[in-house]
């Protein structure tokens, strides 16, 4: 729903379809897709989308939303600095929206359950 420039592809060709999931929540009101995509991809460099999620009704802000990147590392970068960083006034909440990443429309393979494994791994260590 953004419009904020495609990233970047890596190097690897069965990691550059990878789209990994994260939740941010605590968002201001007035927070909206765009502003939360040109926030995300000042920060992330895989950064692929973001969406923040609106009531049916009354359209207001449910403030929360999500944000999509294309590599592990990205998404264990906005794990650990973006959550409890400032923006619009809040103290932000990131976190895993979804147990698996997905690829096309697999689950994640083998070594990519392995890297985020060990990225989280190395995430708490540093704490």
């Amino acid at each position: 729903m953004s419009h904020s420039p495609k990233p970047s592809h890596e190097t690897n060709p069965s990691l550059s379809s990878v789209r990994i999931k994260l939740w941010i929540g605590n968002l201001h009101p007035n927070v909206t897709s765009e502003t939360l995509a040109l926030f995300a991809s000042t920060h992330l460099p895989s950064f692929l989308d973001a969406i923040v999620i609106n009531d049916k009704v009354t359209r207001k802000s449910r403030e929360y939303g999500f944000i999509y990147v294309s590599n592990i590392k990205d998404a264990m970068l906005a794990l650990k600095s973006l959550n409890g960083k400032r923006f619009q006034g809040r103290s932000l909440k990131i976190k895993m929206a979804d147990k698996k990443a997905k690829i096309g429309s697999r689950s994640m393979d083998k070594k990519i359950k392995k890297m985020v494994k060990q990225a989280k791994k190395e995430m708490w260590k540093k704490k």
